[in-house]
This record gives structure tokens, C-alpha cells and sequence, in this order.
């Protein structure tokens, strides 16, 4: 009855989930409960769901929307930029009623678990109003699913994180629960990945913003993944070993491998493939703060690093070899855009071992075979490859238990946890990619292979490659009609910088003029205009290009007070003090930005004269 109508406005509206929709079918997708609509007292329809027997009434027979309105009254966003979850679609009445409580910041993310019930309810409901509003997020099982750990991480960080909203459509949790429990641990999981990511600006915040600009001068002879990226046979198997007790079982392997894969070593692994005469296509380098020793301690070595540009100067500094950026923050990504270079940036999901992945899945490789990742303990050893620095003793100390490879139950970390499950949502992204897990140990990681690396070498490692000459013969990302443009983009940004500085002393002004106005007890709601001066202020502060590294040291520097930035009490006049303090601090740390950023910028320039 309403399926031409939803499916139309999907098509305007909702185009790549239209399109996913019509590649499936009802009978393509195994449906193991009957889905029916009844007619109820108030002559509205309820949805009504037959499992195994038993019947589910997912809406009053009485008066579902009534039932609707009473259920949405015990949810309300905590913050300004709120985040509700829900799990299950049902016939839209009761999104209808969340989504009146949103505002034009809030976000509402819907998982359905059941292909057939939306179907259904395409057919039978008018989801117009629903599926134009761009604050309600929809993610249906079997169609779209693997969008959900991306979409909550992109949505709930850690500044918004404690304030999130979780609902539960009724009557879902008896019917899948399952799925439920599967969309619970995804919800927990980035739980931990924004305690990690807190932690990780709070001791990475100011290191990134030294390292963005001190290792510009590496920009010269460096090659972007973009730059390799045409010339990288997506057909040769990519080899990612860690430094799990599985290394060692296979170095004959690896150097069977070696010239008929592409081999990387991550973290201490190298030192492993060192020790028995293999050099590796790439050695990776991420955090801002790692010593020389955990890649390698050999001063000078020449293996091409595979990098983020802000990664610890120890290691860069020295390193001989080609340099191969993969990421690198708004600031430097500023530099390869006025220059006209390809510079998307990938993430790195927080260890060497991820980031390689993160990496080999962007450029779209068939085969990626993972050695040494455990993620997990053998009895009182580690195996793992990484440690994440920016964990506190508490959360390292923290041990969770995780499905092993052999069926059993394995001893992990809070942060290794992390990682495990970055595996997982990147390869469910990877549609047309097989991932092998030739590890033989530690915990499992869902959709991989499991594979012994011999069986690898001998099945897939036929064809030769000299990925050393590739590289050698790649050009710099950078000649020297492009240093000058570098050196007037720094220029500029040392301008940038000056003008900054004199805008946030323009707010820190106002705010100061905010706080007397709310001590005499009047609300920020009628000072429009003032607080309309603010937001031109901050517009014209964020535009230019150096704001990446000001809010990167703000994030460090000044956690605690962008939390609080947004929390409400619904009291007024404690909102408006908390939000004038906040903004204070947050431009008095801006200022202190400017203040360690500049010197920095100035000797920057002269690498460039």
C-alpha cells in the first residue's frame, strides 16, 4: 500500500540505502518469523510477530500511539549534542515520538535486525516523515550493518559519549536477542575505543602538533600511499606480521614469501625478521611519542616507512629510506590540497598492526594474511604486538575474555579488545576481500580465514614482485616548484596565526562581559547578539587551516572543560555559568596554542627557503 511511496522518497532521500534494499529480497533472506499488521481499537495498525510458536505484540491493540507518546516520555538528551541508540525499526510509531525530542544537534541511530519486519513495515506504514528527517539514522541487518561500528564512532566520542540516550523498541530484546547482545557489545566497544581515544589526546594532544610541523622537513623526499597506490598489484598477497609467539614458528615461511607477497612488519616484528636476514617491504610507524627501539633501534636504516606524518621524530629522524605517508592532520593535509596532490587521509585505529590493515584495505587488495596478531595472552606472556601508550594502569590492568581461535575462551586486554574488534568492522567492509588469519593462536577475529602461513605461501605466493623497486623508482610527492608553495602556505599560516591570537583575545573579552551579565542573573538566551559575535568569532578562527593543530592541542590541554562544554543541567543559570567558564578556558588554552604553535611555524618556514 505505501511501498511505491517510501521507496520513492528513499530513492530522493536515502539513495545508497534505496539501492541496497532493491538489491535484496524477501526471498533471497532467510525469514524465520511470520510478520503481520492488525487493526486496533483506535482503527491504527500494530504490529503483531509470530517466533517459534509464540506470538509478539510490538504495539498496543489497544492504542498504539498513545503507548508510543507514554514510552518516549522517559527519554531526553542530556547534552546539546545528544546521541540516542535504538534497537528495532518496528512500525516507525515509536521513532516517530523520539524523533519529536531531537534537536537540530541530536542524532538518532536505529539498528533493525530484521530485514523482513522493515520490509513489512515499508509496505504497510507511511515512513515519509521519517526517512527525510536527516537526524534519524537507519541501519537494517543484512543490508547495511556493517555502517554501525563507523557510524557510532563517528557520532559518540568521548565528548558526548556519557550523555548518549539507549532505547529499546519493546518486545525486540525477546525476539532477537542474539542481535541484541551482538548490538550491545557494539555499543560497549565504543564504550572503550573513547576512553582509549580521551586518553590517547590527553598524552598524544601536544606531541601531534609539535611533530605536524617539526617533521614537515621529512615532507621533502617523502611519497604519499596515493603516489604507490596505481602501481601496487592488488593481486599479490599482503603479509601484516606482529610480534606474536606465531612469528618465529614461521620465519622459513616469511622468507619464502619474500618477493612473491608483500611483506609488513609491525612494531617489533622487524627486529624478528632482522634477526633472520629478511627485510621487509614496509616497517609502520603511528604514535607521536615511540622510540627508535620498537622499530627496530637501528639508527639510519632504510626500509621504505610506511608513516603517519606526525609519528615520533625518533624514528623518522632516523630513518634513510622512503617515507610513505598514509595520514596526516588537517594542517598538513592543507599542504597537499593547495598543492593539488591526492592527500585523503586513512585511520589508523590505534596500533601498527591496524593501521597497516587500515591501510591494505583502503587500496583494495584481494588477499591480506595476518601472522603475529594475537591480541591476547599465552598464559602470563603477551601476545600482542603493540601496547597502547596512552592507556592509564587501570585500564591496562583491565582483562576481558574474547572467543580464541581454537574454540576457546582467551585472556585479553582493554586495549588489545580495541583492536580486535577495529579487525572486524574494517573487514566487514571489505566485501570483495579475503582475509586469512594465520596467527595460530590467540583470539579469533571474525570473517577471516583460518589458514596455516605454509598452506598460504604455497597456495597464493606464486607470482614474483619487487616491491623495493617499485618504490625506489616512485618521485617524491614533491619538486621543487612545490617547496616554494610550502613555504608561502607557512607564511601564511604565521599570519594566520597572529590574526588568531587577536580574535580569541576579542572573545576572551566578550566572554568576560558574559560572565558579569550572568552573575547579575540574566540568561545567555537573550544575548543573541553577543553570542552571535562569538560564533563569528570561532567561524572565522576555524577556517583557516593552523585551527587544526590549535584544536588538536585544545583537545590535549583541555579535555575536561569541551566535556563540560555541552552538558546541561536544565538549570539555567548553572548551564549559562558552566558554558561561560568552559569557554573561557577553552580560549585561553587556544591561546596558549598560538603561543607554543608559532615559534614552531617560524623555523618550519626556513626549511623551506
Amino acid at each position: 500500500m505505501y511501498y511505491d511511496r517510501n521507496m520513492q522518497v528513499l530513492q530522493e532521500y536515502r539513495h545508497y540505502l534505496c539501492e541496497l534494499l532493491q538489491k535484496h529480497s524477501l526471498s533471497e533472506v532467510e525469514c524465520n518469523i511470520k510478520v503481520d499488521s492488525i487493526s486496533t481499537r483506535t482503527q491504527d495498525k500494530a504490529l503483531v510477530v509470530e517466533k517459534d510458536g509464540l506470538q509478539y505484540r510490538l504495539n498496543s491493540k489497544y492504542n498504539p500511539k498513545d503507548e508510543a507518546e507514554k514510552w518516549a516520555e522517559r527519554y531526553n538528551a542530556k547534552n546539546l549534542d545528544t546521541v540516542f541508540t535504538m534497537f528495532g525499526f518496528g512500525n516507525g510509531l515509536f521513532i516517530r515520538e523520539l524523533a519529536k525530542k531531537l534537536t537540530k544537534e541530536n542524532r538518532l541511530i536505529i539498528y533493525e535486525p530484521s530485514f523482513c519486519i522493515f520490509m513489512h513495515t515499508l509496505e504497510e506504514y507511511d515512513l515519509e516523515d521519517i526517512i527525510k528527517n536527516n537526524n534519524v539514522l537507519i541501519i537494517i541487518q543484512d543490508i547495511n550493518e556493517y555502517e554501525l561500528p563507523y557510524l557510532l564512532s563517528a557520532t559518540l566520542t568521548w565528548m558526548n559519549l556519557f550523555s548518549k540516550v539507549e532505547c529499546l523498541h519493546p518486545e525486540y530484546d525477546k525476539l532477537f536477542p542474539d542481535a541484541y547482545s551482538d548490538y550491545k557489545r557494539l555499543l560497549q566497544d565504543n564504550v572503550f575505543n573513547n576512553v582509549v581515544a580521551k586518553n590517547t589526546y590527553g598524552l598524544m594532544g601536544k606531541p601531534i602538533v609539535k611533530n605536524s610541523i617539526t617533521n614537515l622537513i621529512h615532507l621533502k623526499n617523502s611519497i604519499s600511499i596515493w603516489d604507490l597506490e596505481k602501481k601496487l598489484p592488488k593481486d599479490i598477497p599482503v603479509i601484516i606480521a606482529a610480534a606474536g609467539p606465531s612469528l618465529n614458528k614461521n620465519i622459513d615461511e616469511l622468507k619464502a614469501a619474500k618477493g612473491r607477497s608483500i611483506l609488513i612488519a609491525v612494531d617489533r616484528a622487524y627486529e624478528t625478521f632482522m634477526a633472520h636476514g629478511i627485510e621487509p617491504d614496509f616497517v609502520v610507524a603511528l604514535d607521536a611519542l615511540k622510540l627508535l627501539k620498537y622499530c627496530g633501534n637501528v639508527k639510519g636504516f632504510k626500509v621504505p616507512l610506511l608513516c603517519k606524518h606526525e609519528a615520533s621524530p625518533d624514528i623518522l629522524d632516523n630513518h634513510n629510506g622512503k617515507k610513505i605517508i598514509f595520514s596526516f592532520e588537517g594542517f598538513t593535509a592543507g599542504i597537499y590540497k593547495k598543492i593539488g596532490k591526492d592527500y585523503t587521509s586513512i585511520p589508523s585505529g590505534g596500533s601498527v598492526a591496524t593501521a597497516a590493515f587500515s591501510v591494505i584495505a583502503r587500496l583494495g587488495f584481494q588477499r591480506v594474511v595476518l601472522i603475529g596478531n594475537d591480541m591476547a595472552y599465552d598464559g602470563e606472556l603477551s601476545r600482542s604486538g603493540t601496547i597502547q601508550e596512552a592507556m592509564t594502569e587501570n585500564q591496562r590492568s583491565i582483562e576481558l575474555f574474547v572467543d580464541g581461535l581454537n574454540g576457546n575462551k582467551v585472556r585479553t586486554r582493554h586495549d588489545w579488545y580495541t583492536f580486535l574488534r577495529w579487525f572486524e568492522a574494517v573487514i566487514m567492509q571489505m566485501r570483495s576481500a579475503e582475509v586469512i588469519n594465520a596467527t595460530e593462536g590467540g583470539a579469533n577475529i571474525k570473517g577471516t580465514r583460518i589458514m596455516k602461513l605454509k598452506d598460504v605461501v604455497e597456495q597464493y605466493c606464486n607470482e614474483p614482485f619487487d616491491c623495493a623497486k617499485m618504490i625506489e623508482e616512485t618521485e617524491p610527492s614533491f619538486n621543487e616548484k612545490d617547496f616554494s608553495e610550502i613555504h608561502e602556505y607557512l607564511k601564511d599560516s604565521k599570519k594566520d596565526i597572529v590574526e588568531i591570537k587577536s580574535l580569541m583575545q576579542e572573545a576572551m573579552s566578550i566572554c568576560s562581559s558574559l560572565a558579569q551579565i550572568v552573575e547579575r542573573g540574566h540568561h545567555l538566551g537573550g544575548q543573541s547578539e553577543v553570542m552571535r559575535s562569538i560564533t563569528d568569532i570561532n567561524s572565522k578562527i576555524e577556517e583557516k587551516p593552523v585551527y587544526s593543530l590549535i584544536n588538536y592541542y585544545v583537545l590535549g590541554e583541555g579535555a575536561h572543560n569541551i566535556g563540560e562544554l555541552f552538558f546541561m543541567t536544565n538549570n539555567d543559570k548553572t548551564d549559562d555559568y558552566i558554558t561561560v567558564k568552559n569557554m573561557t578556558n577553552i580560549y585561553r588554552i587556544s591561546l596558549e596554542a598560538c603561543d607554543f604553535i608559532l615559534p614552531k611555524v617560524e623555523e618550519a618556514i626556513t626549511y623551506y627557503l
